[in-house]
């Protein structure tokens, strides 16, 4: 990615690329699950893996387009899911951002409820 030097996953985890698409059903966690995978992860042959924070994720966002919000061509057959960020809420320690692909919006939420992963 030029705008942020990240490598981005082109499947949600739990999904499996084909060579053309995303097949599958993402997985979803907890966001303390999805944090705990962080370097347990092998993907385009590294290791060291984690969620990107709600900066990051929010540059994968294409607000020309909903549900997903994202662009499709780089991202093919993307779930238009709530995906956690790397990034807890300052403000309530229990809460963690996340953006709702389905229209792009970010969002603080409870760490306890099971979103997507990428």
């Amino acid at each position: 990615d030029p705008t942020t030097g990240l490598t981005w996953m082109r499947c949600a985890m739990g999904q499996t690329w084909t060579g053309s698409a995303c097949s599958g059903t993402e997985r979803t966690y907890t966001w303390d699950q999805a944090v705990a995978l962080t370097n347990t992860v092998t993907f385009a042959g590294k290791s060291d893996w984690r969620m990107p924070n709600i900066r990051e994720l929010q540059t994968i966002v294409d607000y020309a387009v909903i549900d997903p919000a994202m662009d499709t061509q780089v991202f093919p057959n993307a779930p238009a899911s709530v995906f956690w960020s790397g990034s807890p809420d300052a403000g309530q320690s229990d809460y963690a951002w996340s953006v709702v692909f389905q229209t792009g919006d970010a969002t603080s939420t409870s760490r306890s409820i099971d979103f997507s992963v990428r």
